[in-house]
Order: C-alpha cells, then sequence, then structure tokens
C-alpha cells in the first residue's frame, strides 16, 4: 500500500526530513491553498536532472514522448540488424574461404605439412601429451615393437587406448579442421598460432591454418582460443570438415563481441 502524506497551512517540515522522506522512496507534492498542484519533489537517483524530469512532464502531457520512445527503439533495433547483417556477410566469406581451402586439400599435399608439427610433439612428451598436459606414452612407430595377444603391435595398442574425459581413443585423428582469423594485434595474433602449432595444425595461409583432430578436440581448441583473444580485436571461425565437404547451411549467430570464436 501506498503511504500518502498530507500536509495542511501552517506546518513545516525540516530538510533533514524532506531528504530521509525522498531516500524512502515516496512522492512529495506541493499544492496551493486552493489544492492546485503546485510541483513534485525529485527523487535523488543516479542521473536524474531536472531538465529530464521536466522532459517527462511535458511527454506525459502531449502524449507525443511514447512516439519518440518508440521511435528511439526502433532505431535501435535497425541497426541491430545491420550489425547482424555485416557479420552474417563477413561469415560467408569465411565459409566460402574455408571451403575452397577443403577443396584444395586432396591435391595440396598437406599431409607431410600436418605431420612434421604432430611427430614433433609427439617426439617432445610422446601421444597427445601437448594437448592434455600429462605425459602418456614414448612415440612407437606404426607397426614396431612385439605384438600383443589380440594381433595389434603394442605401440599401436598403446596410441589407442581410451581417455577415459573423453571416451574415445586419443590416437583417432579422424576430422579436417580448418581455422581462420582476422586478428589485428601482433601479440595476440602469436599467441593463436602457438597454439594452433600445439594441435599440430600447419599453416597454409596468412590466416588460416589446417589439420586434423577428434572431435572432442575441437571443442576443446575452440575454448582456448576463446580465452586467448578474450578483450581483444579479433574474429576467429573454426570450420569442420568431414569428408572433405562444408556444411554450408550455417547458422547465423548475433554481432560477437571483442574476442569472438565460432565453431561451425
Amino acid at each position: 500500500m501506498d503511504e500518502v502524506l498530507l500536509l495542511t497551512g501552517g506546518i513545516s517540515i525540516t530538510t533533514r526530513a524532506l531528504r530521509a522522506l525522498l531516500a524512502t522512496g515516496a512522492t512529495v507534492a506541493v499544492f496551493s491553498p486552493r489544492g492546485e498542484p503546485l510541483g513534485i519533489f525529485m527523487r535523488p537517483v543516479g542521473d536524474a536532472t531536472g531538465a529530464k524530469r521536466r522532459c517527462q512532464y511535458k511527454a506525459a502531457e502531449d502524449g507525443r514522448g511514447l512516439q519518440y520512445a518508440k521511435s528511439w527503439v526502433f532505431k535501435k533495433i535497425l541497426g541491430q540488424r545491420d550489425n547482424i547483417k555485416a557479420w552474417r556477410r563477413r561469415l560467408r566469406g569465411y565459409s566460402q574461404y574455408a571451403e575452397s581451402l577443403a577443396k584444395a586439400l586432396p591435391g595440396a599435399g598437406l599431409h607431410g605439412a600436418m605431420e612434421t608439427p604432430r611427430r614433433r610433439r609427439r617426439g617432445q612428451d610422446g601421444g597427445q601429451a601437448g594437448v592434455r598436459g600429462r605425459p602418456t606414452h614414448p612415440p612407437v612407430p606404426p607397426g614396431a615393437g612385439r605384438r600383443s595377444p589380440g594381433g595389434a603391435p603394442r605401440g599401436q595398442e598403446a596410441s589407442l587406448r581410451r581417455d577415459p574425459q573423453r571416451g574415445q581413443s586419443s590416437g583417432a585423428l579422424h576430422m579436417y579442421v580448418i581455422v581462420v582469423y582476422d586478428i589485428t594485434e601482433n601479440d595476440v595474433r602469436a599467441k593463436v598460432a602457438d597454439i594452433l602449432r600445439a594441435y599440430g595444425l600447419a599453416r597454409i595461409q596468412r590466416s588460416a591454418y589446417v589439420g586434423r583432430l577428434p572431435p572432442a578436440l575441437v571443442k576443446e581448441l575452440a575454448e582456448r582460443l576463446a580465452r586467448a583473444v578474450r578483450g581483444a580485436n579479433a574474429d576467429i571461425a573454426i570450420f569442420k570438415v568431414d569428408k572433405r565437404t562444408i556444411d554450408t547451411s550455417l547458422r547465423i549467430p548475433p554481432r560477437p563481441p571483442a574476442g569472438h570464436v565460432a565453431l561451425h
């Protein structure tokens, strides 16, 4: 229930009491002895000013304030629509670029380029240690070593052990991944390049890397890149290529904030 305070003639109120009354949120109105409204005290809230309150009164009197508010909201919506259209055009360019790279994969001779950093990483700490952050097994070339009772070489058996955290074989590198980025800061670009190389991706263009990763590591890579470019003026698009084809039915997200990573 709203509390109404009526002050009749001959009643005075101190400034401290009036300030405390306004702080509670009560509306204090001043009337003439004839009952005519003279004004309303303004609450001491944030950026409230006399000019703003006067504009509110005028808007309430002639009804144009609602029209102005609707016009302002409509213009904001149109501005967001333009932002989404701009991002959609940019994303379409990323998609076309990645699709052209995917078509060039079979004859580009990229297998050796991707295998070199992967072998270097396996030689440093074995297995996927550079990705999971812990050593697993020493590098054993395929076919080397004694065979296990199941018939597979012990090196292959060790490399195909299931990762309990991901629930799949750590050696199942079967999906092509294309990473395209647009980064202005040199230090952030270098950080992103180091991360991509650590995951075994090979650089094929100035702002494009390609490699083969299991699906679980693709999501992990996207999260790590998002942390690396957080707060920077950077856009990164990750395209998962299955059987050297790209799904062109991409969802168009709203305009991303600074440091955006899109996973498709």
